[in-house]
């Protein structure tokens, strides 16, 4: 029994630190921890000129509507516009980071569970897809 033991911890050794020994992943990853950040910020624009337009909004009614000139509207719809896109990127960027960050990484990738956001273009439909492996 002692050989046997012995044995075995010569083999633990070999391998190298496990996940119980200290090794492995000590933390999220930092592309999880970047999309979720850059996904913040995108939000928070999104959030600042998306109040800004509402605001522009206000004045153009109380001002020029309904008989707004395409120059007096320009600035809502740019605000509008880029609050649009910032909220959608900022959305898909905090749930691909937030994906990530639960899916996590392990220092074997076959055996890893994976995820994956696909696009997925068809006849008619266009769209992303989770993909995955567990």
């Amino acid at each position: 029994i002692a050989a046997e033991a012995e044995a075995r911890r010569a083999a633990d050794a070999a391998a190298g630190p496990s996940a119980e020994g200290g090794g492995g992943s000590s933390g999220p990853s930092a592309a999880s921890l970047a999309l979720l950040g850059t996904g913040g910020g995108l939000l928070l624009v999104g959030g600042v000129t998306g109040g800004l337009a509402l605001a522009e909004r206000g004045d153009l009614e109380a001002g020029c509507a309904p008989g707004c000139s395409d120059d007096q509207v320009a600035t809502m719809r740019t605000l509008g516009l880029v609050t649009d896109l910032s909220l959608a990127l900022g959305g898909a960027s905090a749930a691909v980071g937030l994906v990530l960050l639960v899916t996590g990484r392990d220092d074997d990738p076959d055996d890893a569970p994976r995820a994956f956001v696909v696009p997925t273009v068809g006849a008619g439909r266009a769209g992303l897809s989770l993909v995955g492996r567990f």
